[in-house]
C-alpha cells in the first residue's frame, strides 16, 4: 500500500507542476522613467571693479610763508601774486631743503631754525620736494 501511495503522490505533484499544459504569461512590470534633473548653470558674480581714485581737491592758502615741521611743509598748497617773496621756515632740529621738481628753484640744506626765501616773478604751478623728508611735496600757484 505503501508503494501505491507513493505512486499517486508522484502523479499529483507531477500533475500540479505540469498543469494544463498552458504557458504562464509574464505580468508586464511597469518601467519608471527616471525625473530629469533641472540643469542650473552657476554663474559666478561679477568681478569688483575698483571705484576710480578720486584726489582730494586741495585747498590753497594765500599766504608767503611756509612752516617745515614733523617732515612736511604746513600748509602744504599756497597761491601768491607774481613778484611775492615766499619764506620757508624749518621748525625741526633737522636739515630739510625745498627744491623744485621742475628744478627752477633748490634751497640746498636748511638747518633747523633758520629760513629760506625764493621770489616767484612768473606765474605758473610749481611744485617741490624735500629731498631729505622721504618725497614731502607741496605747491606754490603763482598768479
Amino acid at each position: 500500500m505503501r508503494n501505491l501511495l507513493l505512486g499517486l503522490f508522484a502523479v499529483f505533484l507531477l500533475a500540479g507542476c505540469l498543469g494544463d499544459g498552458a504557458q504562464a504569461t509574464p505580468t508586464p512590470v511597469a518601467t519608471v522613467e527616471p525625473t530629469p534633473v533641472p540643469t542650473v548653470e552657476i554663474t559666478p558674480p561679477p568681478a569688483p571693479t575698483e571705484a576710480p581714485s578720486v584726489e582730494p581737491t586741495p585747498v590753497y592758502e594765500e599766504t608767503d610763508k611756509v612752516t617745515i615741521i614733523y617732515g612736511g611743509f604746513s600748509p602744504q598748497f599756497i597761491k601768491v601774486a607774481a613778484g611775492t617773496k615766499v619764506t620757508w621756515e624749518n621748525q625741526e632740529s633737522a636739515l630739510h631743503s625745498v627744491d623744485a621738481v621742475d628744478g627752477s628753484f633748490t634751497s640746498g640744506y636748511i638747518a633747523g631754525r633758520q629760513s629760506w626765501s625764493y621770489t616767484f616773478d612768473t606765474a605758473g604751478t610749481f611744485e617741490y620736494t624735500d629731498e631729505t623728508a622721504g618725497g614731502k611735496t607741496g605747491t606754490v600757484v603763482v598768479q
